[in-house]
């Protein structure tokens, strides 16, 4: 039987609830899955009702010594029951997993480059420059889709023969009608729901005509930490349509309300 060990940093979100998803998917092929994670993840449990091994690491944001302790966890953990392949999920499990273990058996899933993420850039610098050094210690990259793909192939030396794209995705759910609130928020616009770090990039890989619309709206999912928002695009460049994020002018193309009131204005990008 094959073994894997997956192995991710986030507590809550996106990428344990994937985690979740491929390990059910794994286990139902036949593999024997393990998966080391926050000890304070609320994941955690939902792990244990699935019935694969866990491993609670001592994983916290900002903490050098806990992300020591779990490097050396992982370590010990990987020689006791040398797994054929080792996951690691988001960039801090991407570098413990790596730097502890590294090899021809691990892959490597972003969750997004933490070089391309909304921070300053003394943070994007030193994520670029671990990112690089540690390409030689991956045997494969996963990217969500074709634009991470990009991002990585063109940062990274060494990464575009190593990078395959797999795109995230759930059981359909056959049969069930979109909400009546959602559909009256929508009006006679359309709709997007999602789940992303930034309206800004949401915009961005919208099709054109929706991008440049008055009456676009999106909605984003509720989370105990971040509350229901909506936004609606307003155009605010004199260029011609596309007026998105494509093109570059010094002048703000649209604004985007949020469901308080207040609002949070972006620039048009078009050269």
């Amino acid at each position: 039987m094959k073994r894997v060990l997956q192995v991710y940093e986030p507590r809550e979100g996106g990428v344990p609830e994937h985690v979740l998803q491929l390990s059910m998917g794994l286990k139902a092929r036949g593999w024997a899955v393990d998966v080391a994670g926050p000890a304070g993840s609320p994941f955690m449990p939902r792990f244990d009702d699935l019935g694969v091994a866990v491993h609670r690491l001592p994983l916290e944001r900002g903490s050098v010594a806990g992300d020591l302790k779990a490097a050396r966890q992982l370590r010990e953990v990987d020689r006791a029951k040398r797994f054929d392949v080792v996951h690691a999920h988001s960039s801090k499990a991407g570098a413990l997993v790596r730097a502890a273990i590294g090899g021809g058996r691990v892959v490597y899933s972003p969750h997004c480059f933490a070089f391309n993420r909304e921070t300053g850039l003394p943070i994007r610098v030193f994520t670029w420059a671990v990112e690089q050094a540690l390409v030689p210690r991956t045997r494969a990259v996963v990217a969500a889709c074709d634009w991470e793909r990009r991002q990585g192939s063109r940062a990274l030396r060494g990464v575009a023969r190593r990078t395959d794209v797999i795109e995230y995705g759930v059981e359909p759910c056959d049969g069930v009608s979109p909400d009546t609130g959602l559909r009256e928020f929508a009006g006679s616009g359309p709709l997007v729901g999602w789940c992303a770090r930034s309206p800004r990039r949401l915009t961005a890989a919208l099709p054109a005509g929706s991008r440049s619309s008055e009456t676009a709206r999106s909605r984003k999912p509720s989370t105990p930490r971040s509350p229901a928002a909506a936004w609606r695009t307003v155009p605010r460049c004199s260029h011609s349509a596309p007026a998105g994020l494509g093109h570059t002018c010094g002048r703000s193309t649209y604004s985007l309300f949020r469901r308080d009131g207040r609002p949070s204005r972006f620039r048009c990008s078009r050269r």
